[in-house]
């Protein structure tokens, strides 16, 4: 690769890179772009989050400057050990139960810390390098494209309660995508969808300020969350947020993370954040698909993401949520799940991916990587049922 110099360097970013950030660029964050495609890629997610740290907030008591606060810090820190688009999302099987009133505040807490110390349990023993050594890599696309089918349900499901703003912005989005232009196309979506929201509903009122404390949960709390909410969340998140993450990252940049380096972030995270105010969070194949589809491709639009959380977090009350219309979200999910499903045909058995992807559709998650694995590990004793095996797909070495 040819050596550029930083003035070089500087003449071809100077229309994409915000001049508050050319010292960050220069001097501290070598290899990190802060340009108006991270922002996009940035906000893609937001419709995997806005709902649930709606839901958090009117629902279980959670305060939304933290819940930000926490969301940011783990943005920021990620995008820098990471130095690529690393999502962070809310635990999705926590949030829902949450927001189906099945866990408490302190019953979400507890959960949060119960699933930090198994993954960093899982990490620094080595168990999870060695799980995934076997795991054969029709399993983990099958998940991927359950995943991204439950995300295309929901967002249909958005679209048609919200039929106008969704055609709206998948129109949006195409027409972005054709003319080459695909970073502008989430920022300027969810502008228009908040300021839709504005002239309809009003600005709510906004109080700069906020207030964190740390809640620990009792023991009562922690048994019933890691009872409740880790068992339900943690096969979720080993599949997904861990396995998903580490192939996906590899087919999108070329980059080999190992499982057990997201299982140590994941455990990091949610041991600070969950007893700060924060949802239990992890990383998430969807997430970077949809951060890749909207344009980011270095940590900057993490660090991006933390600092517009930051100031969320300080001036923006929980109501200004409410003003993005549903079919905004859904068109996000919509493509953001496309992005995440369309590398199942890499599969060295497309018919063991799609029962898992059916079978997650259907149940969930977890329960279409157990049927996934009892089938491949029934196929190597009946070499009849030809649905495939496969070598390590992971590295072997570290974690």
């Amino acid at each position: 690769m040819p050596c550029v110099s930083g003035q070089e360097r500087l003449e071809r970013t100077r229309f994409s890179v915000p001049s508050f950030f050319y010292f960050f660029y220069f001097f501290m964050l070598p290899g990190f772009r802060f340009s108006i495609e991270e922002l996009s890629g940035s906000l893609a997610d937001m419709g995997s989050m806005v709902p649930f740290i709606l839901g958090a907030v009117l629902i279980a008591d959670f305060k939304l400057a933290p819940v930000l606060l926490m969301f940011a810090a783990a943005h920021i820190v990620t995008g820098l050990y990471y130095k690529i688009p690393m999502s962070v999302q809310p635990m999705k099987a926590i949030g829902a139960l949450v927001i189906a009133g099945g866990l408490t505040h302190g019953q979400a807490v507890g959960a949060g810390i119960v699933i930090g110390v198994f993954f960093l349990v899982m990490a620094f023993s080595g168990t999870i390098s060695c799980i995934a050594k076997m795991m054969p890599k029709s399993i983990i696309r099958g998940t991927q494209l359950g995943m991204a089918l439950i995300i295309a349900v929901k967002a249909l499901d958005l679209l048609s309660l919200h039929p106008l703003s969704g055609v709206f912005g998948i129109l949006l989005i195409i027409g972005f995508f054709i003319a080459g232009r695909e970073g502008f196309s989430s920022i300027t979506l969810l502008g228009l969808g908040f300021l839709y929201g504005i002239l309809v509903y009003g600005l709510p009122e906004i109080a700069p300020g906020f207030n964190l404390s740390v809640y620990l949960p009792d023991m009562a709390e922690i048994i019933d969350g890691g009872l409740i909410g880790a068992s339900s969340q943690i096969p979720l998140t080993f599949v997904n947020a861990i396995l998903g993450t580490s192939l996906l990252v590899s087919d999108l940049y070329s980059r080999d993370i190992k499982p057990g380096r997201l299982a140590m972030s994941t455990g990091i995270m949610n041991l600070i954040s969950a007893p700060m105010g924060g949802l239990p969070m992890c990383h998430g194949s969807s997430g970077v698909a949809a951060h890749y589809k909207f344009g980011a491709r270095t940590g900057g639009s993490n660090i991006i993401m933390g600092m517009v959380l930051i100031l969320a977090a300080v001036f923006i009350p929980a109501d200004f949520l409410i003003l993005l219309p549903g079919g905004i979200t859904g068109a996000l999910l919509l493509f953001a799940g496309y992005e995440l499903g369309s590398k199942f045909r890499d599969s060295e058995s497309l018919h063991l991916t799609l029962l898992v992807a059916i079978v997650s559709l259907f149940t969930n998650i977890g329960i279409g990587f157990i049927v996934g694995v009892g089938l491949f590990l029934l196929a190597r004793k009946i070499p009849i049922l030809n649905i495939g095996v496969s070598d390590n797909v992971f590295k072997a070495d570290g974690n």
